[in-house]
């Protein structure tokens, strides 16, 4: 990745929650789940414990 704003100049928003500019109100994208829970079976068993 490297910032390109593409042909038709818009911005790719990336991160894993969307964010309302005026209201300031973040919700998660569907990509949200899919991390949580990677990172859940990715985690240490000490940490999943609890």
């Amino acid at each position: 990745m490297n910032g390109d704003l593409g042909e038709e100049g818009g911005v790719e928003r990336f991160g894993i929650a969307h964010v309302d500019y005026e209201t300031r109100l973040r919700t998660p994208k569907m990509r949200s789940m899919w991390y949580s829970q990677v990172a859940a079976g990715n985690a240490p068993a000490a940490m999943a414990a609890s």
